[in-house]
């Protein structure tokens, strides 16, 4: 299993988190 996969979920993750946070 290559660390990509996780890596890539995280950062949409915090994207979608600020992402949200500004529309509050």
């Amino acid at each position: 299993m290559s660390l990509e996969l996780p890596v890539m979920l995280t950062i949409v993750l915090f994207l979608a988190l600020g992402i949200f946070s500004q529309w509050l």
